[in-house]
């Protein structure tokens, strides 16, 4: 247990990370084939950070925080630049920066390598700032390394020993979106397949993963904003603007998950500037495919799948339903687990063809095996994204408080802080206080500010006020740097609509004097604020 000082270090430590680049010490490794550009970029870089390069990998340094490299320098160092990462400590970012003249979509096989790819022209301003934002992982991702390493190991998939080079899938285990046992799962089957893509791609298809709140984070990390949009807006769109796309490029949107969400009139140019939205924003085929569509300017933002896939299943019924189909028979055909979600769209037996009733007897009798090959586990990681829920877990989600408070088993800070959001809703608080009983060993108390009455809600059962604090700080850390608004501010989603909450750990002499609390302990404090 960390104490309230170690804490308050550490996030004033990674508030102020990297807000002077000039105090930075962090070492580049540039690898550019052309004698001008890599002068240019070695000029604007040495102007922050040391930067190194060489011909030969002897020649490299091997303490490197980033590697930028070109199109030619990739090809002829593959195998070295595979070398160093392996022998990094920790996850070592690598910038790809590709000629215009590569018109060509950027491989899975790339991205073995580079961790993000950008084109050219490229402005210094936009290549500084990718450069910062990934220096700025392998920090956070340095930082949890050292912290893990430093504490007793529980289990042999423990962080440390996983030893990540995905920079997603570490700062999935850094906000405890997922567990270690969860990743290290993930990498023996991701090993075994061949290692095709992403590791963090395959950690979002295990069992018991809170799939959408894997690609919130990914989205993040990536730096893409998010968007929220009107579902009968988008609905309208899509149907008014049906003749702008071929059927085929619409089949393409479908099976991407990529949906146009609004539009604006650009004066100065004349043209219509388009907004869409995935959940994995960051997938190299979306850059071919915005090209393919032909739109003169376009912006691409995150959205949940779960919200995406509504609008198709409404407004492009026949091909949300093709692509449905096109998934299951090829995760049948792959050796994969289908989604259960793919399932779910053929709920209606009686629509569904002859042909089809083999394929989804198969695709039920491989998810039940596959629920059997990965029980429950009582590790289920924490998570407060509050983005995409299925309908079924927001039902849930406050019945888990109530649970807790009747002695269930013991409880998930991630599954209690939804349960408090869901139920703050519900009862219409404004303000929630999650703070330790004085007697009982100090476990978790819910009390509701409604107005000027401040009432106890329950008391948590096998969940001390300690732990909420150490998940409610974790939560902080995820959302600085991640979020453009200001405030540690937690979406959550009721149905169709967003609401806000704004998320804060308070020390005793801030909270209220009629809040019967343990003085000398923090506590978490949750206030609505749309």
């Amino acid at each position: 247990m960390k104490s309230a000082a170690a804490r308050e270090l550490l996030l004033g430590e990674m508030l102020s990370e990297k807000e002077d680049p000039n105090d930075s010490q962090e070492q580049i490794l540039l690898l550019f084939e052309g004698t001008g550009n890599r002068r240019r970029i070695r000029r604007e870089l040495s102007k922050q950070y040391d930067v190194a390069g060489g011909r030969h990998a002897s020649a490299w340094p091997k303490d490197v925080d980033l590697a930028l490299i070109d199109g030619p320098s990739l090809h002829q160092h593959r195998d070295a630049l595979r070398a160093l990462r392996e022998e990094a400590r920790g996850y070592l970012p690598c910038l790809l920066v590709l000629s215009k003249q590569h018109n060509q979509p950027a491989s899975e096989r790339i991205f073995e390598i580079a961790d993000e790819v950008v084109s050219r022209p490229l402005p210094p301003s936009m290549l500084l700032r990718r450069v910062r934002a990934l220096l700025r992982e392998r920090s956070r991702a340095l930082a949890s390394l050292n912290g893990r390493r430093g504490s007793q190991q529980q289990e042999q998939d423990s962080f440390s020993a996983l030893d990540l080079r995905d920079r997603v899938a570490t700062m999935l285990l850094f906000d405890q979106i997922v567990t270690a046992g969860q990743v290290g799962a993930a990498r023996r089957r991701w090993k075994k397949a061949g290692m095709p893509g992403a590791l963090w791609r395959t950690v979002a298809r295990m069992p018991e993963v809170d799939r959408e709140a894997v690609y919130a984070r990914a989205a993040k990390v990536y730096e893409f904003d998010s968007v929220d949009f009107n579902m009968h807006s988008v609905r309208t769109l899509i149907r008014k603007r049906r003749s702008r796309f071929t059927l085929e490029q619409w089949a393409r949107m479908v099976d991407l998950n990529v949906v146009p969400v609004r539009t604006a009139y650009e004066k100065e140019k004349g043209t219509l500037r388009w907004a869409f939205a995935s959940h994995d924003p960051g997938r190299p085929s979306l850059e071919r495919l915005l090209a393919d569509l032909e739109v003169a300017s376009h912006t691409l933002a995150y959205a949940p799948e779960e919200r995406i896939e509504e609008v198709f299943a409404d407004a492009l019924p026949q091909l949300a339903r093709e692509r449905a189909v096109q998934r299951l028979r090829s995760d049948l055909s792959a050796g994969r687990t289908p989604q259960e979600k793919d399932i779910r769209f053929f709920e209606d037996r009686s629509s569904v063809p002859s042909s089809l009733q083999e394929t989804l007897r198969r695709a039920r009798e491989r998810l039940e095996e596959h629920r059997t090959e990965w029980p429950p586990s009582k590790e289920r990681p924490p998570n407060s994204s509050g983005r995409g829920r299925s309908r079924e877990r927001k039902t849930d989600a406050a019945a888990t408080t109530a649970a807790a408070s009747e002695g269930a088993a013991p409880l998930i800070p991630a599954e209690v802080f939804r349960g408090v959001l869901a139920e703050a809703l519900q009862l219409d608080a404004r303000v929630v206080y999650l703070v330790g009983t004085n007697g009982s060993g100090g476990r978790l108390a819910v009390y509701h500010r409604q107005g000027r009455t401040l009432r106890h809600r329950r008391t948590l059962g096998h969940l001390s006020a300690e732990t909420m604090v150490d998940f409610a700080v974790g939560q902080i850390l995820s959302l600085h740097r991640a979020d453009k608004r200001s405030g540690n501010v937690i979406e959550y989603w009721a149905e169709s609509r967003r609401v806000d909450f704004r998320l804060s750990v308070a020390p005793p002499r801030a909270l209220p004097e009629e809040l019967p609390a343990r003085r000398e302990a923090e506590a978490v404090v949750v206030k609505r604020v749309s």
